[in-house]
């Protein structure tokens, strides 16, 4: 069972955190976030937010954090799943969230931040030195991009007090997610790629969609009482036309597009045409609405 709250003084609700301050294994990903994912999320940001609450909304109602808890949001995003948790732990529980993107950092803050209550700072959860003194750790979807997940699933146990519980959302298979598999296969219809693919286990949104795999690593990292549960919601991806430019800007077949580069060129009208035709057959009441997929996987610290 999940032990009550620690009471956190007012003056230990500051964690120091800074991002590329020096050199971290994710420093490829957290450029590619800065640099590159940035503008596309703040871009569609109503769409994602609105369908990935869904899924943190799920996580909650199945492992709330209980009233007065001092909670960390990894990978907190524009924050409103922050003020969600603000919401649940009531005005004497105290809210983290941090991120690598410091954009998302600053529209967070600007938005939401309500000191003491809710913070946000700029950070890597593989690498920062957190102090031991937070109840409960919540991800939506921000626990799949690190380059050694044990060493930062660790690490976040070690900023977690004895008893204290991880509640993650993450991506089932991208097969069991046709708001980003659909997209996916009609890029590749267009633009293979010019070699074959790479295995790979490397960080990425589809890259904890293995419960077993999920199992083992909170395992290595020293978490216990694991437990997996699935849901199932619906993404809705705005008009025809907004989810047409989101396919071609976001997910796997936007990734596909922009790594293919000049190749990219010619192809576009087609791949687009042809995205109409698959999003025009999920129209519900003129907004496109796909599927998606993913787990809640929660974990306790005994250690």
């Amino acid at each position: 069972m999940f032990a009550g709250p620690a009471v956190i003084p007012p003056g230990r609700a500051t964690v120091h955190v800074s991002v590329m301050s020096a050199s971290s294994p994710n420093d490829d990903i957290i450029r590619f976030w800065n640099e590159i994912a940035a503008a596309k999320f703040v871009r569609f940001r109503t769409a994602m937010t609105t369908s990935l609450a869904a899924h943190g909304r799920f996580a909650l109602e199945l492992f709330p954090p209980p009233p007065g808890a001092a909670v960390l949001d990894v990978g907190c995003g524009f924050g409103d799943a922050a003020v969600e948790l603000a919401d649940r732990v009531g005005t004497s529980g105290r809210v983290l969230g941090i991120d690598c993107c410091r954009e998302f950092v600053e529209i967070a803050r600007r938005e939401f931040a309500a000191p003491p209550r809710i913070r946000f700072a700029v950070g890597d959860a593989e690498t920062e030195g957190f102090d031991r003194r937070f109840d409960y750790v919540f991800s939506r979807f921000g626990t799949m991009f690190f380059a050694s997940p044990v060493r930062a699933l660790r690490n976040i146990r070690r900023g977690t007090r004895p008893g204290g519980r991880l509640a993650m959302v993450v991506w089932r298979s991208l097969d069991e997610n046709p708001w980003a598999y659909g997209p996916k296969q009609i890029a590749l219809r267009h633009l293979p790629p010019e070699a074959p693919p790479v295995a790979s286990c490397g960080p990425g949104p589809f890259s904890m969609a293995s419960p077993d795999l999920v199992n083992e690593l909170l395992t290595a990292a020293g978490w216990s009482e694991i437990e997996v549960h699935a849901c199932d919601a619906p993404f809705e991806l705005g008009t025809l036309d907004d989810a047409v430019e989101l396919s071609m800007t976001l997910g796997p077949a936007g990734e596909i597009v922009r790594e293919a580069g000049a190749r990219a060129a010619g192809k576009r009208d087609a791949i687009v045409d042809e995205l109409r035709q698959f999003f025009a057959d999920r129209l519900v009441g003129g907004r496109v609405v796909a599927g998606s997929a993913s787990f809640t996987i929660a974990a306790s610290n005994r250690g």
